[in-house]
């Protein structure tokens, strides 16, 4: 099973990133990235709100 899930439309310019059980983070979270990052393989600062409680981490990230 992937731990990770991408999902987007045509017409806007970012993705919806979902990791789901990340050791790193403690948890799940969800956060919106740039389409650009397919091609780039780079999050830069971008907030991520766990998926069961208030917390928000900021993140970068080179590759998945």
């Amino acid at each position: 099973m992937r731990e990770y899930n991408l999902r987007g439309s045509y017409y806007d310019n970012q993705l919806q990133i979902t990791l789901r059980d990340c050791y790193t983070f403690g948890g799940s979270y969800r956060g919106l990235i740039l389409k650009t990052f397919m091609k780039d393989e780079e999050i830069n600062n971008v907030r991520m709100d766990n998926l069961y409680d208030d917390d928000e981490l900021a993140v970068w990230l080179e590759r998945l």
